[in-house]
């Protein structure tokens, strides 16, 4: 079957709401074609027009194990051709100070990821769990770990969790359960919680909670055989390895130069935060939009990497496949993407 570019692109302008998108200059073409990813192995995708790229984002901070990972193609294919689809609906025989003030019987969790990720993966200063636990049992207040970036190797433990000393009562997962081959997420529901849950059946009955799509057997199929490659492979171990040297290679290539001020991250997920005057920590007016010009320079010349939205800054979390050589590869482009950009600036008059 021919694949008609310029007509795939045309319908999505018509058909398709981006999100994070001006829409009406999407609309009328002033942002250009949308990308059309046709084929992904390992860290590299290739579009429609044969140029390769790579994921230096791993999707969004999704595809852990890499792309083209037949297994789990396969995987999915098996279970779909078993059963694609059967609900599990129904079980058949067959801050510190803030809790004090609202009062804690008024407070119904604290909710936190072990690193912020989107906003601006930024890891917690040394403590800052420990402090915060201290406080959450003291008033006996329930901790929910938002594992759907960190869970599953991102830091270079299997969960963020662990990494920092965390000891939730829930832990929210996604992204990485099934490395985005198939939408899933869950919830692990700590000991503490299910004893509650389970005393309180002889006073309320069945338990009245329930989801379409629970239980799919094919996103279990698929996050089956996600896992089975992340400990065959001992993924976490490769983000720790990896990750030493990302971090390591990250502050070498970018900690002095006059536009950055900070470098940051852990694991395979990293931060570089752009300021216009380091020593006062002041920042780019957003009208000059350089963490977007940074991340676009980038991409132009074959890496992803995110202009994330809280700043001028600009994210990494490549798969956790991804290899020394391929860290080289991804610092040596995004440091010629930065050059470039100051380049540029310098060029416009901006003292830098």
């Amino acid at each position: 079957m021919t694949i008609n570019i310029k007509e795939i692109c045309e319908k999505d302008r018509r058909s398709v709401l981006h999100p994070f998108t001006q829409l009406k200059d999407f609309a009328t073409g002033n942002l250009g074609d949308p990308t059309i990813v046709e084929t992904g192995k390992g860290i590299r995708i290739q579009d429609a027009h044969g140029k390769q790229y790579i994921d230096g984002f791993a999707g969004l901070y999704c595809v852990n194990v890499g792309y083209g990972r037949t297994e789990v193609a396969e995987a999915i294919s098996r279970q779909a051709f078993r059963l694609a689809y059967y609900h599990s609906y129904a079980a058949h025989t067959t801050d510190d100070q803030l809790i004090e003030r609202l009062g804690p019987d008024n407070v119904g969790g604290f909710i936190g990821e072990p690193v912020l990720g989107t906003g601006g993966i930024t890891p917690p200063p040394e403590g800052y769990w420990e402090a915060i636990q201290k406080v959450l049992r003291k008033h006996d207040v329930l901790l929910i770990a938002d594992e759907v970036i960190t869970g599953f190797g991102r830091t270079g433990s299997m969960f963020g969790s662990q990494h920092y000393g965390i000891e939730p009562d829930l832990i929210t997962i996604a992204k990485g359960l099934t490395s985005a081959y198939f939408p899933l997420s869950a919830s692990i529901v700590g000991e503490k919680i299910y004893k509650v849950l389970e005393d309180g059946a002889d006073k309320v009955g069945a338990f009245s909670h329930g989801y379409t799509y629970s239980g799919h057997p094919i996103g279990a199929a698929a996050a089956n055989a996600v896992l089975d490659i992340v400990e065959k492979e001992n993924l976490p171990g490769n983000a720790r390895e990896v990750g030493a040297f990302f971090q390591a290679q990250l502050k070498e290539k970018f900690a002095q130069l006059p536009i950055v001020g900070e470098v940051r991250g852990v694991g395979l997920m990293g931060a570089i935060e752009f300021v216009a005057d380091r020593d006062n920590r002041k920042r780019f007016d957003p009208a000059l939009k350089v963490g977007a010009r940074i991340s676009k320079a980038a991409r132009d010349r074959g890496l992803i990497a995110r202009a994330m939205p809280h700043g001028d800054i600009l994210g990494f979390a490549p798969p956790l496949v991804t290899t020394k050589a391929e860290v080289e590869e991804i610092v040596a482009i995004a440091e010629n993407a930065v050059r470039s950009v100051m380049d540029d600036l310098t060029r416009e008059g901006h003292n830098i």
